[in-house]
């Protein structure tokens, strides 16, 4: 009876994992799913006993999970389709060997050695996996769990702090003292006795070093650790604070000021959306005849930065190259405006290396004086999608704009690397106040590509002028705040004219520790992962010294 019971609990929580992970952590996200989502797994973790029926559960939950998540993500082909399945079985492979086998070493342990241990270490493993996937892996920070709670403002500023990894320990703190309070804390100790083996249980409680190290566990737990509830409502109590108190200050508004004094200087922005495809009429001279024509009409008199999406025209040899630097240069110099110009170069330069990829993303400005203060390659290809693109080497430099700011910028996918772009904000020797972005979405990934370049603005204090085709484009402040947003189509000439805000930098804590608490994690963790070698060369010694005896 009650094997069928635990069967059908365990059918549950599979089914549940597979739903909260679709709609939680994923593409279209209910933010509460994230937490339901940490607290299924955590809960499967507890109720089976075999590893490996565990580990095989966790890792197809989680498989499909992320796969219904991000299934049409990058197309409906089957192609697209294929790749993405990679992607979710290779985040789901990662998260069952980072982060819930982990968590259920710890859970069989926490009555013995650990005791409340679990509770802290539990979002340290889910921290230091995104952190490590940002970092290392060329997907960056796409699919991260954090993304999923963005919509809630009153959380989000605490990526000024910590970056996404601030986000991501939060919620799975949360996770874990909920977990541990409704449902660890309602089983008698005995029960949770049972899931560690007799051989074990033994070998701790009977040794003399085991009589310590709970001993010690005991001591340790009643001056620090005794309180995991009051530690973590105090700590988010303090964030919620913070959070609050800076969003007060958006548009410059702390406490009860006249909405007239809101007001900063204003400059005109244009965002122009184009393709490079040639069925749309794109060729440089096209290009350079369309800008001019715009800029030398009543609609175009005012406009301070004018700014074409990613890749809006096709590059074929050196020659075009050159016409399209060389007359977006006179335009801006005749118009006093800055230009900032997109292309796809579709030639190999001679002076590459032998072997690179055919094709650069580029992005270039000219400044309102006629000379280019900004050349820059895209860093970040889009992987599965510009697999002939090679990639650049370096950030661009920020520069000194005509309007009083410092102004920095990087392409479309850039922006999915939150270290990188961290770098960025701050390359060439001066903090950048406004951020550019061309950029080129496709499908569903469009509004969650915005509010994710919304959280590079937060982390940094910048503002963002974003121009993407086929997605969402807009103005953000600072703190996140919309100044404009608009739906900007794949349709050639869609785009819009807005009024920028030009608001200098504010400070974060993140602009100067960049993933440094993400890298602490990353530490932890392998601290953590190699304590079973450890414990397992430390008998294997012991066992020979006695045979020797």
């Amino acid at each position: 009876m009650e094997s069928n019971t635990l069967q059908n609990e365990v059918s549950v929580l599979f089914v549940s994992i597979i739903l909260l992970g679709c709609f939680g952590p994923g593409l279209q996200s209910i933010p509460i799913f994230t937490l339901l989502f940490m607290l299924a797994n955590l809960l499967l973790s507890f109720l089976i006993e075999s590893w490996k029926i565990f580990a095989t559960l966790a890792f197809l939950a989680n498989c499909l999970a992320t796969f219904f998540a991000y299934m049409f993500l990058l197309g409906r082909d089957s192609f697209s389709v294929v790749f993405v399945f990679g992607f979710a079985a290779l985040l789901g492979g990662a998260t069952t060997l980072l982060v819930w086998a982990p968590s259920k070493y710890l859970l069989q342990h926490s009555q013995l050695r650990f005791k409340y241990y679990h509770i802290y270490i539990f979002p340290v493993l889910v921290t230091a996996l995104w952190s490590l996937s940002t970092s290392a892996f060329p997907s960056g920070s796409f699919g991260n769990w954090a993304y999923s709670v963005t919509k809630f403002n009153s959380l989000t500023q605490v990526v000024s702090l910590f970056g996404l990894d601030g986000i991501n320990f939060i919620v799975a703190w949360t996770a874990s003292v909920v977990f541990h309070f409704q449902f660890v804390r309602r089983v008698p100790h005995i029960t949770m006795l049972k899931q560690v083996s007799s051989n074990t249980r033994n070998e701790i409680e009977g040794s003399e070093e085991g009589m310590d190290s709970m001993q010690n566990s005991r001591i340790l737990s009643k001056t620090v650790f005794d309180k995991p509830g009051h530690i973590w409502f105090f700590t988010l109590v303090l964030l919620f604070f913070y959070s609050g108190a800076r969003q007060l200050n958006w548009r410059g508004s702390f406490f009860q000021t006249d909405i007239t004094e809101w007001n900063a200087e204003q400059i005109m922005g244009r965002c122009k959306i184009g393709y490079p495809d040639e069925e749309y009429g794109a060729t440089v001279y096209s290009r350079i005849a369309e800008t001019e024509a715009e800029l030398n009409s009543s609609f175009g008199q005012d406009i301070d930065i004018y700014l074409w999406s990613e890749s809006c025209v096709a590059v074929y040899n050196s020659s075009e190259r050159d016409f399209l630097y060389s007359e977006t240069q006179r335009l801006a110099l005749e118009n006093n405006v800055l230009i900032g110009m997109t292309f796809i170069q579709k030639y190999v330069d001679p002076r590459d290396s032998k072997g690179q990829r055919p094709e650069r993303n580029m992005f270039f400005i000219s400044s309102n004086n006629g000379k280019i203060v900004l050349d820059y390659q895209k860093v970040h290809p889009v992987v599965g999608d510009e697999i002939n693109v090679a990639p650049g080497k370096y950030p661009a430099k920020v520069f000194s704009s005509p309007f009083g700011i410092n102004i920095g910028a990087a392409i479309c996918y850039d922006y999915d690397f939150p270290v990188f772009i961290n770098d960025a904000v701050k390359e060439g020797g001066m903090y950048a106040d406004l951020m550019l972005q061309p950029g080129w979405d496709w499908g569903a990934i469009g509004i969650l590509h915005a509010r994710m370049e919304t959280i590079r603005a937060i982390e940094n204090g910048v503002s963002l002028f974003r121009c993407s085709s086929g997605g969402v484009s807009g103005i953000y402040d600072q703190f996140g705040g919309i100044v404009y947003e608009k739906v900007t189509n794949k349709y050639v000439g869609d785009g819009f004219k807005v009024e920028i805000p030009v608001l200098p930098r504010v400070g974060t804590l993140y602009i100067h520790i960049g993933g440094l608490f993400g890298y602490l994690c990353i530490a932890l963790l392998l601290a953590f992962l190699s304590y079973p070698c450890y414990t397992y060369a430390l008998k294997r010694n012991q066992g020979k010294s006695s045979q020797n005896m």
